[in-house]
């Protein structure tokens, strides 16, 4: 695809502000460390995030009209396929990675007795369908699917502000300094290092307005997960970083007249909504990059990659315990190889270029 506008600044920021909201539920991999104080490691991670979204707009600002994989064929030259084929295949790897986590959540609390495949394989076949669809569609219907679940949330705040303790809250700092980076470094590898994907919606969106959208969605999803955080921790107290799955157990408490009861689906009814955007939006990340660095069509892609995805996500684990460790242990230091080290790489040799390009024409012709 290529670096044609298709989207607004808004629509830009609604996309990603929908794509993040699947930190409300991966969040809950830093409460065995971090416990009552995860909010002030979720606001660490928020300028992690924010630093993120600058360096990814800084680079796009210095190439303009060229997509990932064009910046870099730009900066490595023949090395720039290479490049933008690990990055199209560490897209896919998180999709998967997201897909075997939906699976697992379903399979456990929801339809136990459903085959794994046919969960992935029907997510699969949704994100494919909405990516061959356009980007345009995608961002368009995330601002309705975000607006959902965030509403969502707030109904579930509201009903379980009778069950909420806030010295579940004190003491406010018990955190050490390692508890603190351990849990930091896993907030900034899978909720905030996802965004390194939303570099394949830049070069679609009109005008140069890219940074303003992303930090607007990133201060939005910071507002509701810090909401989450702050709920499960004074509903659920002591037992917060033992729980599996912390915002559906909390959900389980809502009782009103033995009326209002089991609105635990409603937890379940928005992570299937945030998975499907996450995975959709990395899903056409994947697709687009490796399409602009073969020369190829997006479109023709969209079957073998799905299909690869889908072996991928049943192969890729062979528990959810095993992909919990992965993600708390291997990730947060394979993550800011591509979501800081190799943006902040592009960036600088683009500048050194750019600038070793600029003393070239000022310098004198000389004569011999």
């Amino acid at each position: 695809m290529g670096g044609k506008a298709r989207i607004s600044p808004f629509q830009l920021g609604a996309l990603a502000a929908a794509y993040m909201q699947s930190m409300a539920m991966t969040v809950g991999y830093c409460y065995a460390w971090s416990r009552q104080s995860t909010w002030l490691v979720l606001a660490a991670g928020f300028a992690v995030g924010c630093l993120m979204a600058a360096l990814y707009c800084a680079l796009f600002r210095r190439h303009p009209g060229k997509t990932l994989a064009g910046i870099n064929s730009a900066v490595f030259g023949g090395a720039g396929i290479a490049v933008s084929i690990v990055c199209s295949l560490v897209f896919l790897f998180i999709a998967a990675n997201y897909i075997y986590y939906f699976s697992s959540f379903w399979l456990t609390f929801i339809m136990p007795r459903t085959p794994r495949w046919v969960l992935a394989a029907s997510l699969t076949l949704l994100c494919a369908y909405a990516v061959g669809k356009g980007p345009e569609v995608l961002a368009r219907s995330a601002l309705v699917l975000g607006a959902t679940v965030f509403l969502t949330t707030a109904l579930l705040d509201l009903l379980l502000i009778r069950s909420m303790d806030p010295g579940y809250l004190l003491p406010v700092f018990d955190v050490t300094p390692r508890e603190f980076i351990r849990s930091l470094s896993i907030m900034a590898a899978i909720p905030f290092g996802d965004l390194y994907a939303l570099t394949a919606f830049l070069p679609l969106t009109a005008g140069e307005r890219r940074l303003r959208p992303l930090l607007t969605a990133l201060a939005v999803n910071l507002f509701q997960t810090m909401t989450v955080v702050l709920r499960n921790v004074c509903t659920l107290g002591p037992s917060l970083p033992i729980v599996t799955a912390a915002s559906f157990s909390s959900a389980r408490l809502i009782d009103m007249g033995g009326v209002l009861t089991r609105m635990d689906v409603l937890v379940a009814a928005s992570m299937l909504t945030g998975i499907f955007v996450k995975t959709a939006v990395l899903f056409h990340a994947a697709v687009s990059t490796a399409a602009d660095a073969a020369g190829l069509r997006s479109r023709n892609l969209i079957l073998s990659f799905g299909a690869v995805l889908t072996a991928a996500s049943l192969l890729i684990y062979p528990s959810a315990l095993a992909q919990r460790d992965f993600s708390v242990r291997v990730w947060p230091l394979l993550s800011p190889v591509f979501a800081l080290i190799l943006p902040g790489v592009t960036l600088l040799c683009t500048v050194a270029g750019q600038a070793s390009r600029k003393r070239a024409k000022k310098a004198p012709p000389t004569f011999r």
